[in-house]
């Protein structure tokens, strides 16, 4: 995989001020990215990366099944997959999600987390934006975070202040 976590920063303490007030979170700068690749077994799970890892995997399989099984809301999951599957249709949303796996896919530039509430900024190199992914660890196990914690509230008030007129999340 390109960039190894030893090119992730050492996830320092970082102090932000959102809407007023002051938010303590851990910061990994990935230099250079990392690319998602594809899910290799369920040791994945182990990590916010390797959870996202095995969902796009799922996707570009067209497995919603199996991916709303990595979701803390699965039957949400399933839903807004479905919605997009059946406006794609299978063969395009196949082909979208496995874009997003491999060299010139979706690349991991920020790890931003409060306590085990995890928030991955990926940037798409196609549409040269970034967007924020949440992940919550229970038991050592990631998932996606569809219901909203206050966690997950304040890691996506903080995407959102961060992120410049072009869609980049940029550290101050």
């Amino acid at each position: 995989m390109a960039g190894s976590p030893a090119s992730a920063t050492d996830g320092a303490l970082r102090s932000f001020t959102v809407q007023g007030k002051s938010l303590q979170a851990k910061v990994q700068v990935q230099t250079p990215p990392v690319h998602f690749q594809g899910a290799k077994d369920a040791l994945d799970r182990h990590s916010a990366l390797g959870c996202a890892q095995q969902l796009y995997a799922h996707l570009a399989a067209g497995d919603l099944d199996k991916a709303a099984t990595l979701s803390d809301d699965p039957a949400a999951s399933k839903a807004i997959w479905a919605r997009m599957l059946g406006r794609l249709g299978p063969d395009e949303f196949k082909k979208t999600y496995a874009a997003y796996l491999g060299p010139s896919g979706l690349e991991l530039r920020f790890v931003i987390s409060i306590n085990t509430h995890v928030m991955l900024i990926v940037r798409n190199p196609e549409a040269g934006m970034d967007a924020a992914q949440f992940y919550a660890s229970a038991g050592g196990v990631f998932h996606v975070e569809e219901t909203k914690s206050p966690e997950r509230e304040k890691l996506g008030e903080l995407f959102q202040q961060l992120k410049n007129d072009d869609g980049i999340f940029v550290l101050p």
